[in-house]
């Protein structure tokens, strides 16, 4: 992809030019007839040169406008503003304040690096010196650099120098550590064994207290013994009556009492042959009273034959 197109208006001598470009394309013609107003317009164009100086006189705007197969890249300047405007078919994009720097999507879309101090591999004319030829080795190695993106690469390998030292540095102090602990691990060999020898131990210790505790209450329960067999000692038990009167009088009152409960069993017997006798009486009655009802009704006496009134 390359610029196929290059307007330019108002540049230097360069009123109004629209030059179409071919895959080489040769620019000819008497001595100030524009060519090398042309070089400074493609130029200008990738390199954002500042300065009113490059727009013609008498003008107050200049803009150098490429165009290549996908984008298009116009570069306008006023004696007070300047900046790109890059479109693609679909978006434009307006980049202004810039200070001198180029945009990285101009510069992606000429295919055009901006002319450094080291000059460009891009632009040289028939004053130039051979390019880079006549520089210094860190010059030549610079532009040659950033022209292949190798300092892309020597800046990976610091990088990645950096990363390996502190990771060196990083693994010897790890060792110095491994080493330590090495050191220190002896002290605890047989650790486990001592672990279990101390565990048995609190054991033994919990027996021992249980043990104690019960020998105290033991102490208590014998001291409380001794203290009770003085005092039974101490203590006269008197002489007990003889009983033999007492066992009498106790049998004599339990037969009173079971003579009593017959004698109110009979009562109550007594009672119920009361009531039953009475109850038969006043049956007697109530059939005398029928009897004598019936034969009131009947007038004769069915026995003897008599009237009855």
């Amino acid at each position: 992809m390359s610029i196929t197109n290059l307007s330019v208006r108002n540049f230097q001598s360069l009123k109004h030019v629209d030059l179409e470009l071919g895959t080489f394309t040769v620019i000819v013609g008497p001595s100030s007839s524009g060519k090398s107003a042309l070089i400074r317009a493609f130029k200008a164009l990738a390199s954002n040169v500042r300065g009113t100086s490059m727009i013609t006189r008498g003008q107050k705007a200049m803009a150098i406008t490429g165009r290549t197969e996908t984008h298009v890249v116009t570069l306008e300047r006023t004696d007070r503003s300047g900046g790109y405007r890059l479109a693609d078919g679909t978006t434009s994009l307006a980049f202004t304040k810039l200070g001198g720097d180029v945009p990285e999507h101009v510069t992606q879309a000429l295919r055009i690096e901006p002319v450094g101090e080291g000059g460009s591999v891009n632009f040289a004319s028939q004053f130039d010196k051979p390019y880079l030829l006549d520089e210094s080795g860190a010059v030549v190695a610079r532009v040659l650099g950033e022209l292949t993106n190798v300092t892309a690469i020597f800046e990976a390998v610091r990088a990645a120098n950096r990363i390996r030292n502190n990771a060196s540095s990083t693994l010897k102090t790890r060792k110095n550590d491994l080493e330590e602990v090495k050191a220190r691990l002896g002290a605890f060999q047989g650790l486990s064994a001592r672990v279990s020898a101390l565990e048995a131990a609190d054991k033994l210790d919990d027996r021992r207290r249980e043990l104690i505790d019960r020998l105290g209450r033991l102490s208590t329960a014998v001291r409380v013994l001794h203290v009770t067999e003085r005092a039974i000692e101490k203590t006269r038990v008197p002489d007990v009556p003889d009983a033999g009167p007492l066992d009498a009088a106790l049998n004599r009152y339990l037969d009173l009492q079971a003579g009593l409960r017959g004698y109110l069993k009979k009562l109550d017997r007594l009672e119920e042959t009361k009531s039953d006798v009475l109850g038969a009486a006043n049956d007697v009655v109530h059939f005398g009273e029928a009897l004598a009802d019936q034969l009131t009704e009947a007038g004769v006496c069915p026995t003897c034959g008599q009237q009855v009134h």
